[in-house]
């Protein structure tokens, strides 16, 4: 019996069943013929109430010290019905533009954390002031054009090759005072009344103030980054695949749509083209059976290259 589960895949990633997968399977033996399911239960329609809101929480806001590479990997879980789905929530209702709402694909809920703990990101902060700019442009106009001048000199100390110390003290020296006036001018815009703490822009200055340890690492500790934009491109990718992935009538074909999404992603990350990658295995496929180890995305380009030296002796 033990076996039986792992084959058939029934537990998500946080080990609780995967609801829609056992449900799936249910109807299938019962259209064909092998048992007999109960009659469905329905509750009265006069009673359906929206989702509760989520009580609001914090997050550990200490900040997370020590080198880029001392963080070792970043940890993509699953919280749902776990301890941490409560935080998930509440973040959801107070920073995404919907609020908490039960969205498609709602189980797919994770977050992002560095030695257990979770980390922000500056450009969510600046993405909720671009959607707001409209509304408020005299304002948006100057937080974005202060973010504007951080992210020119990070830009700087990547064409300038700098250490992660020489970069952080770049960082200290030209993007310091840029970041010590923007929170001093978000707080006045509460405390003198010019902005309504409620409003779109209220909202998006709070997300500033609530992280702002977080969002100002960069000037702390050697090697942080500004954001973590590589990360939520990644995550596009799988997102993406999403819809496809409703399509899937097997376990095989969706674990050969995932192969295929993860060999795409791994093609961009190492500048290859994914379609001319994909047809040189097609093309050298008995090659590919003899040696898989050297038609990898970040070498295959190195083969065929021996490969038309080789041709042309």
């Amino acid at each position: 019996m033990d076996a039986q589960p792992r084959q058939w895949q029934w537990k998500q990633a946080n080990g609780e069943l995967r609801d829609m997968v056992c449900r799936g399977l249910l109807l299938m033996l019962e259209r064909a013929g092998a048992i007999q399911l109960p009659a469905a239960r329905r509750g009265s329609p006069n009673r359906r109430e929206g989702p509760k809101r989520p009580e609001p929480l914090v997050p550990d806001n200490r900040p997370v010290r020590g080198p880029l590479g001392e963080l070792g990997v970043l940890e993509f879980q699953q919280v749902r019905r776990t301890p941490q789905e409560p935080l998930f929530n509440s973040l959801l209702e107070q920073y995404h533009y919907l609020p908490y709402q039960q969205p498609v694909g709602e189980h797919l809920k994770y977050l992002v954390s560095a030695k257990g703990q979770v980390i922000a990101c500056l450009a969510h902060g600046r993405r909720q002031i671009v959607e707001v700019a409209e509304n408020f442009p005299q304002e948006c106009r100057h937080i974005l054009e202060s973010l504007g001048k951080v992210y020119q000199n990070d830009s700087l100390a990547r064409e300038q090759e700098l250490s992660p110390e020489a970069r952080l003290r770049f960082h200290q020296e030209h993007s310091g005072p840029v970041m010590k006036e923007l929170p001093e001018w978000m707080k006045a815009q509460f405390t003198e009344h010019r902005t309504e703490p409620n409003s779109g822009l209220g909202k998006a200055i709070s997300y500033f103030l609530n992280h702002w340890t977080k969002l100002t690492l960069f000037l702390s500790q050697p090697g942080s980054p500004i954001d973590n934009n590589i990360v939520e491109r990644a995550l596009k990718k799988a997102i993406l695949n999403r819809r496809n992935a409703f399509f899937y009538k097997t376990l095989n074909g969706a674990h050969t749509g995932d192969l295929f999404m993860s060999l795409i992603h791994t093609c961009e990350l190492n500048g290859a083209n994914p379609f001319d990658y994909l047809t040189e295995l097609q093309r050298h496929a008995a090659e590919l059976s003899a040696h898989p180890q050297e038609w990898l995305p970040w070498n295959y380009r190195d083969t065929l290259a021996r490969l038309t030296t080789a041709a042309a002796a």
